[in-house]
C-alpha cells in the first residue's frame, strides 16, 4: 500500500513493506528518494496524516481485548 502526502516543503511516500516475518515494515521516501526502512508491528497500516503525524488503522488485539492506534512523524 501506498500513503503519499505533498507539502510545500516536502512530499512523501510511505510504502507499507509486509515480508512475512514477526514484524513489518515501512519505506518512507522524501521527494523520490527513500529516507527511511522502519520495523513497524506486524499489520501497521497507515491510515491518513492529520498535521504533524501520520496515523495508523486501527489494530486489535483480540487476545488482549485491546484496540492500537499508532500515531507517528519524521
Amino acid at each position: 500500500d501506498l500513503h503519499s502526502t505533498s507539502r510545500r516543503q516536502r512530499q512523501m511516500c510511505i510504502r507499507d513493506r509486509g515480508d512475512g516475518a514477526d514484524v513489518d515494515g515501512l519505506q518512507i521516501y522524501r521527494d523520490g528518494v527513500l529516507v527511511g526502512d522502519v520495523d513497524v508491528p506486524k499489520g501497521l497500516r497507515v491510515a491518513g496524516y492529520v498535521a504533524p503525524y501520520y496515523y495508523s488503522y486501527v489494530m486489535p488485539d483480540e487476545e488482549r481485548e485491546v484496540l492500537y492506534v499508532y500515531r507517528f512523524k519524521f
